[in-house]
This record gives structure tokens, C-alpha cells and sequence, in this order.
């Protein structure tokens, strides 16, 4: 969410200044005894790749079979639900206690007279590899400080530490095969209770509807192989870089500058693997959802251009290029992972200078 409404900002916000760039045509006098200088500007990412991928065995979130053999348990099932209703599912009977909480999906799930069935799918097995590129642009915010060393007619040697934000949101929705475990549960219907038509999803209150037994019998497990899982499956990480380097900077004339830079840089990662799945099982569709934390440190090093146009005497507009090679990062846990490669890194900046 953070990261789609700040890349529709980010590109207003460039479009706008593109078009106050052309409007401003008024040229003032040029200070050419400054020594510091300040930018900040926007940032385009390109050529950032990400690899995803699976192997072993998964489990299977959002749902809960509860405990079976056991009296008033709360159970939600990949087609239905048995949960304690608003009486505390009273009743003595050895079958269980009473519920009015309850509900199925499909009739095959109610075989006879006295059983309804449910299926849990608890986890599946398989492997799965991608290689994807990135929705370039990522845009993001790109500030620098820097200085003077020495100083000739239009030459300046200084030094420049610089400091870039860019969120980064990377996604794989390819399917893959799967083998997927599933478990069969039965719940016996009270003698002489009529089951509603599926689907049905009865309350909490207790009173009024048609009960059945609590307590969840354990039929037994399958495994199911050829079933399929979809994504997505997303990096979705902010890019912190630190660079520090020498500088070179050229009055080309009283209104235009060329500078280039180079030396190391620093990523700091920060972020989500996120999975949003969807699994077929011969009795329909689950859905899997999670997420873990990714954080982690990257080196490398950065070559930079930059022309700037001087509006007027303490600001300048300008337009900047950086190749920022980073090596690569792996996020993984459980068998997943994606490997985030930033060694191609191209980035694109455009802002304010304000030389002092």
C-alpha cells in the first residue's frame, strides 16, 4: 500500500517538475565562489531483478481443525465450520454437546442422514524456481551533501556523501504442482434433526436453528498429488544507501555544470516476503497467507554524472545518472526465498541544487 501511493506521488511530483523546469526561463547571475552544495531530488531504479524460490514441504494457514475426540473445541475447516455457540454448546451426551454454530459448503459433505463431513488441507510439498526483472521504474527520494577541496578557474575538486530511499515491490505469480495432504473429519447429526440445504452457515445464538454434535471424528489423510498453487508471492523491501566518494565538478559555462563521482556505498534492507496463495484440492480452493521480515546489509560502490542548470544564484536545476552495483540479497525462511540482485542498478535523479 505505502509502496503504490508513494510511486503515484513520486511521478506527479516528476511530471510537475519536469514542466516547471521548461517553464523557467528566467536565467539569474551565477555565484561562482561557492563551496558547499545541497540536492535533493527524486529517484528512478532500473534493471533491479529478483529470483524466487520453492522447495520442501508447507503448511497451510487460515484454517484450524481444532482437536478432535474432545467436547466444546472451536474448528474451521477448508469447507466449513463447527465452533461453540452462545450456550457454551450444552449437552451431555458422550457424542458431544449442541451447537447451532455450524455450517457446510457443498452436499456431498453430508453422505447420510447422520454425518456431515469437513476436510482440513494442512500443508503441501513441492518446488518451484523464477527468475523475474522488476515493474522498473521504482521511484524513490535522493539527497547529497558536499564540498570543495580545491578549486580552479572552472574546475572544483571536492568530495559528496550522499544518501538514497527507494521502496522496492518485486512479485512472482506463476503456479506451480503440488502435492497437497488433506484430512477428513465427521461430525454426527442428533436422530430426527433435518440439515439444511448446503450452502448453509448457521450463528452463535444457541437457539432456533438445527444442532449437531461437537465433538470431530478424525476419518483419515490423503495425499493428493497434481493440485496447483498460485501467487503471488512478493519482495516488498525499502533500499537505504549511504555513498561517499570523491567529486569532480566543471563549469561547462556562467549556466551549465557537469559533476562526476564515484567511490563506495552501503544498502540497508529492510522488509516484507509476502505470500497471498491460492491452492486447488479435490474438494475446492484454500488460501494460504503470510508473511516474514527481511533485513540485511549489501556493499558496493557507485559511479555518478550529473549536469546542472543554474535558474539563478543559489539554486540550480539538475539531471542525474548512477550505476550502484550492490551484490545480491536473500530473504528465506521455510523454504521459500527470493533473492533480490542489485548488481545491475541503474538510477535516474532529477531535482534542486542549491550551491552556497
Amino acid at each position: 500500500m505505502f509502496t503504490s501511493l508513494f510511486r503515484a506521488a513520486a511521478r506527479r511530483s516528476l511530471w510537475g517538475f519536469s514542466l516547471l523546469t521548461l517553464a523557467w526561463t528566467a536565467r539569474g547571475q551565477y555565484d561562482p565562489d561557492w563551496s558547499r552544495n545541497i540536492r535533493i531530488g527524486f529517484l528512478a531504479g532500473f534493471n533491479i531483478k529478483a529470483d524466487f524460490r520453492m522447495s520442501g514441504t508447507f503448511p497451510i494457514f487460515g484454517t484450524d481443525p481444532g482437536l478432535a475426540g474432545m467436547p466444546r473445541q472451536n474448528h474451521v475447516y477448508d469447507d466449513g465450520y463447527v465452533r461453540v455457540d452462545a450456550t457454551g454448546n450444552a449437552g451431555t451426551d458422550p457424542r458431544g454437546g449442541y451447537t447451532t454454530f455450524w455450517g457446510y459448503q457443498d452436499g456431498s459433505q453430508h453422505p447420510s442422514a447422520s454425518t456431515l463431513l469437513f476436510h482440513n488441507s494442512s500443508f503441501f510439498t513441492g518446488a518451484f524456481s523464477s527468475a523475474r526483472n522488476e515493474d522498473a521504474p521504482y521511484l524513490g527520494f535522493d539527497m547529497a551533501y558536499g564540498g570543495n577541496l580545491w578549486r580552479g578557474k572552472r574546475l572544483r575538486v571536492g568530495w559528496e556523501l550522499g544518501f538514497g530511499l527507494l521502496p522496492i515491490s518485486i512479485s512472482d505469480n506463476r503456479q506451480f504442482s503440488a502435492t497437497v495432504e488433506q484430512s477428513t473429519y465427521s461430525f454426527t447429526v442428533p436422530d430426527g434433526v433435518v440439515l439444511p440445504s448446503a450452502p448453509y452457515n448457521g450463528g452463535p445464538s444457541g437457539f432456533g436453528q438445527p444442532t449437531i454434535f461437537d465433538v470431530a471424528t478424525l476419518v483419515g489423510s490423503n495425499a493428493f498429488p497434481d493440485q496447483t498453487v498460485s501467487g503471488p508471492r512478493t519482495l516488498d523491501v525499502t533500499l537505504y544507501t549511504l555513498r561517499l566518494g570523491p567529486s569532480l565538478f566543471w563549469d561547462l559555462n556562467q549556466y551549465i555544470g557537469l559533476a562526476i563521482g564515484a567511490g563506495p556505498a552501503v544498502g540497508f534492507i529492510n522488509g516484507y516476503y509476502r505470500f497471498n496463495e491460492t491452492i486447488t484440492t479435490p474438494t475446492g480452493v484454500v488460501r494460504n497467507k503470510g508473511d516474514f521480515g527481511s533485513t540485511d546489509t549489501v556493499f558496493g560502490g557507485y559511479v555518478n554524472a550529473m549536469l546542472t542548470y543554474h535558474v539563478t544564484k543559489n539554486a540550480d536545476c539538475f539531471l542525474g545518472a548512477q550505476f550502484m552495483p550492490l551484490g545480491r540479497s536473500t530473504s528465506s525462511s521455510g523454504g521459500r526465498q527470493a533473492r533480490l540482485d542489485l548488481n545491475g542498478a541503474v538510477y535516474l535523479s532529477a531535482g534542486i541544487n542549491w550551491p552556497f
